[in-house]
Parts: structure tokens; sequence; C-alpha cells
């Protein structure tokens, strides 16, 4: 008694669907890891305006100021002392160092004329202070 011919056959069949939900959510997840690793340096602080900023393409060291006049170098509170300390730190390790300032609207221009007298007596040339871009004006 030979069954086999009564018995259909099924071929195998590779579903597509459970393969395009895992593969969207290995790129959902890439983004977001991507997202993470580029997050800006330094702490947030309220950007002045500019409408003649330029972007700069390389990484430079971050020093914010916020408005209750705290200095931080990257995303650590430094006194001015030790800001020149770490400065010159980091200036003897890298010659053509870059240093982004990211002043708060409303900080006093007394600190900024320090922390900008610090990189200035440290010959640290490459400054550059950062800023918001200006809203479009109605017409």
């Amino acid at each position: 008694m030979d069954l086999s011919d009564k018995i259909p056959q099924k071929r195998a069949r590779m579903e597509i669907l459970p393969l395009i939900d895992c593969m969207f959510l290995l790129l959902v997840f890439f983004v977001y890891s991507m997202m993470a690793m580029t997050q800006p340096r330094g702490i947030n602080v309220s950007l002045p305006r500019a409408s003649t900023a330029s972007e700069i393409r390389e990484e430079p060291l971050a020093i914010s100021i916020t408005e209750a006049d705290e200095i931080f170098l990257e995303k650590e509170k430094v006194s001015l002392d030790t800001l020149r300390i770490r400065l010159a730190e980091e200036r003897a390790a890298d010659p053509s160092l870059r240093v982004l300032i990211k002043g708060d609207t409303f900080a006093r221009h007394g600190i900024v004329v320090k922390v900008l007298d610090v990189l200035r007596t440290l010959s640290i040339e490459r400054v550059a202070i950062q800023t918001a871009p200006t809203e479009p004006e109605e017409k």
C-alpha cells in the first residue's frame, strides 16, 4: 500500500513581509544610533543670531558661556584658571587647535572678553563664535 501518491507535496515558500519588517527595524536602529553619535558638543545656550555666519567643517573644541557667566569646556564646568590650563594642554597636543565659543545671548560681554583673552595669551588664533541663523524677514 503506497500512500505517497495520495498526499500532495507542498513546495516550501519564503514569506518576504517579515523580512521587510526586520530590515525596516534595522534601518531605524542605525539611523537613531547615528543621530545619537552626532550630538552637538558643549551645552545648550541661547545663541545670538547673525546673517553673515558661515559653517565650520572640522570639529573644534567647544567653550560654552551661559547666561549665569559659567564657563564649560565641552560639557565640563571649569573656572577661568582651569580653562587656561586645559587649553594650554590641548594647544601643546595640537598646535593648530580650533576653538568654538558658544556664548549665550544674555551672557555678559566681560566674561566673553576674558575667555578671548585666555585664548590670545595661549596664541590660539583659530577661534570661531557660534551663532544661530537669522529668521527670514516677512514681506
